[in-house]
């Protein structure tokens, strides 16, 4: 968790606040939730669209 909030506070200093996609990683939610981020938990099947795009 504390590893989670220190990424998430880092990329916020370096990029601003931006809306976060997740998907049902509890870390990153609790994560974005300590810095005020908005988020948006996507589907097992978006998540599979977003892998297959990506690689």
């Amino acid at each position: 968790m504390l590893v989670a909030v220190q990424l998430i506070e880092s990329l916020v200093q370096k990029y601003g606040k931006h809306l976060v996609y997740l998907d049902c990683g509890t870390w990153y939610l609790e994560a974005c939730t300590v810095q005020g981020l908005k988020h948006y938990l996507h589907t097992p099947y978006e998540k599979s669209i977003i892998e297959r795009v990506n690689f």
